[in-house]
């Protein structure tokens, strides 16, 4: 999915909606707590009964988790 602008709650759950319509397995998604991950156009989506996916947000600060920590 190419973004044109800026990134927000609603392109996330596009994104989302994009991923599972592609995917026959659940999908996991692993995201940081960026404000568009989390939004209400996010949280909506997500709440959908039988979506069958996966989405986990990272600890506030995590930086084990994070490769450009050291950088």
């Amino acid at each position: 999915m190419e973004l044109a602008g800026t990134s927000s709650s609603a392109t996330s759950a596009a994104f989302l909606r994009q991923l599972r319509a592609n995917h026959v397995e659940p999908p996991v998604v692993i995201w940081d707590n960026g404000p568009a991950h989390g939004g209400e156009a996010v949280r909506d989506y997500l709440a959908t009964p039988d979506l069958a996916l996966r989405a986990l947000r990272l600890p506030a600060y995590s930086p084990d988790f994070n490769p450009d920590e050291a950088i």
